[in-house]
């Protein structure tokens, strides 16, 4: 296994086009792809993110996605001041 399937988090953002700070929220929340933490370290291994991505296609903007049961309680109405 060649070393460039694990991408840092600014790497893996970069493959994904989103941010760093994204990628960083999901790990918090949930709801983002699998990751690898080697001491403080997270690395992203590539295969995860294409299934990651495979898993949230849609149809329709009013579709969510179907392998993702954190989306549906992160869309959830809250009550004012409440955190995710």
């Amino acid at each position: 296994m060649s070393s460039d399937t694990y991408l840092t988090p600014p790497e893996a953002a970069a493959y994904l086009r989103t941010s760093p700070s994204t990628l960083a929220k999901r790990r918090l929340y949930g709801g983002g792809p699998a990751f690898t933490r080697i001491g403080r370290a997270i690395r992203y291994h590539r295969e995860d993110l294409d299934v990651w991505m495979a898993g949230r296609r849609v149809r329709s903007t009013s579709e969510q996605p179907k392998t993702d049961p954190q989306l549906q309680i992160a869309s959830a109405p809250r009550g004012r001041g409440e955190l995710p």
